[in-house]
């Protein structure tokens, strides 16, 4: 860094991923999440992961990729182990990073419900981060945003791994 004081960091991977309904994200020991926004659902502010009780008392699978149910949330958790999407193919692809540079999980959820004011989208995102707030200055607030020194610099890893059997156009392996 060539600043003249220490700089706070936030930082989040990105990784949004083309996933099918039917797709199953894995979050390996992870038993609850906190909701930090949504739109067209109500999720509490803490709630079970995968099977969440909606505030209206119906059951709803978060791991379960969705096809258009016209809602979006943002959650976050701290995975201790495997993060993982799976298709219904059979593809998968595994996440893994060093969590003691970025501790969090952020799991974006967009299932027709964001933009709330534009073109409807569905994507999922599985984002490593530093911190279970949506900008620097929540991290910043909670204490828990990373600190870059003058002349310093921060390092950390992330490890990405594809594998297992993927249908292709024509219904054979890919």
């Amino acid at each position: 860094s060539h600043a003249q004081e220490a700089l706070p960091v936030s930082w989040a991977a990105h990784p949004v991923l083309a996933l099918e309904p039917g797709s199953v994200i894995e979050l390996a020991e992870v038993h609850s999440v906190r909701s930090s926004w949504q739109h067209g659902i109500s999720l509490a502010p803490e709630l079970a992961w995968p099977l969440a009780t909606l505030e209206g008392g119906d059951e709803i699978d978060l791991s379960r990729i969705r096809g258009d149910d016209g809602w979006a949330a943002v959650l976050y958790g701290e995975p201790p182990g495997r993060v993982e999407a799976r298709t219904p193919a059979g593809a998968r692809l595994e996440l893994d990073w060093d969590r003691t540079f970025a501790p969090s999980l952020r799991v974006w959820q967009s299932y027709g419900g964001w933009p709330v004011d534009g073109e409807p989208r569905e994507q999922v995102a599985l984002e490593p981060c530093t911190s279970e707030h949506d900008d620097l200055a929540g991290a910043v607030a909670a204490g828990d945003a990373r600190t870059l020194e003058p002349g310093g610099e921060l390092r950390w890893w992330l490890r990405v791994r594809v594998g297992g059997e993927a249908a292709g156009p024509d219904g054979g392996a890919g």
